[in-house]
């Protein structure tokens, strides 16, 4: 027996085998960027980057100027509407307003955006993190309820 004949023709075999299983894979569009419609312009993600962490770091967050931080988020989320954080960020200042509605709208976009994407763009917490806070706010914003003090804040993630 010819085991050069039998092992080129074994091999050609199994590569039409992989080949036509490849042919009935459907590629799937990612839904990242507009199932990849969109290009994001690098100076439009560091100044989005840029005002996230403003909003962050601000004082005005201590204060209590919402709208201060409100108006930085918004100019985030404009410039890189793709990830998830900015969003939910934008629903707990929402919740802190007891503007229940528009954080709920807020929480489900950047639960939507994480899941996505299936990794964190604020590394300060686990992906894992970031949607179960996500959910926590989803859920107080459903409800029309959010807490005021730090306690309260702590048990949201006690068991009713």
């Amino acid at each position: 027996m010819n085991w050069n004949l039998y092992r080129t023709n074994n091999l050609q075999h199994e590569h039409y085998v992989a080949f036509r299983c490849d042919e009935e894979i459907t590629l799937v569009i990612p839904p990242v960027f507009n199932y990849c419609t969109k290009v994001l312009d690098p100076k439009e993600q560091i100044a989005a980057r840029d005002l996230y962490w403003e909003a962050i770091c601000s004082d005005d967050r201590k204060d209590r100027d919402w709208e201060k931080v409100e108006k930085v988020l918004l100019e985030s989320i404009q410039k890189n509407p793709f990830v998830g954080e900015p969003y939910l960020v934008t629903a707990q200042l929402y919740l802190n307003m007891e503007r229940y509605a528009e954080a709920k709208k807020e929480a489900e976009e950047g639960l939507k955006l994480l899941l996505e994407w299936g990794v964190s763009w604020d590394k300060r917490m686990t992906w894992e993190s970031w949607v179960s806070w996500g959910r926590v706010m989803l859920d107080k914003a459903k409800e029309s309820e959010w807490p005021r003090t730090a306690a309260g804040i702590t048990n949201l993630g006690l068991v009713k």
